[in-house]
C-alpha cells in the first residue's frame, strides 16, 4: 500500500478518534502519522492534545538491569504513590527499593 494512503488514513482515523473522545486510540494513530510525516497538517499539535486529555497511568513496569533501574529512580522518587512492577535480573532489587523508600507491588526476576 502506498505510504500516502497510510498516512492520510491514519490521520483521518486519529481525527475521528478525537471526535469520539477515544484518546488512547488517537495517540496511536497520530504516532503512526508522525512516523510517515511529522509535519503533516496539525498532527503533532493534536497528538499533544490527546496526550494531555488521556488518563494518566496508575501503574508502571520497570524492566532491565541496574542501569535501567537507576534511570527510572528519579521519576519513581517523585511519584511514590504510583504502583510499580519491577522485572529485573538484579537480585538485590528488593533491598535497593527498600533503602530508597519506593514501594514496589511485585518483583519478577529472570
Amino acid at each position: 500500500m502506498n505510504k500516502y494512503f497510510k498516512k492520510y488514513g491514519y490521520y483521518f482515523a486519529a481525527l475521528f478518534s478525537l471526535l469520539i473522545k477515544d484518546y488512547k486510540q488517537a495517540i496511536q494513530h497520530f504516532s503512526e502519522v508522525m512516523r510517515y510525516d511529522f509535519f503533516l497538517l496539525n498532527s503533532s499539535d493534536n497528538y499533544m492534545k490527546a496526550v494531555a486529555k488521556c488518563e494518566p497511568a496508575k501503574e508502571f513496569v520497570v524492566r532491565g538491569g541496574v542501569g535501567d533501574i537507576l534511570q527510572a529512580v528519579p521519576f519513581m522518587m517523585q511519584n511514590k504513590s504510583k504502583g510499580y512492577f519491577v522485572m529485573t535480573h538484579f537480585m538485590e532489587a528488593k533491598e535497593f527499593f527498600e533503602k530508597i523508600d519506593v514501594p514496589v507491588k511485585r518483583f519478577y526476576f529472570y
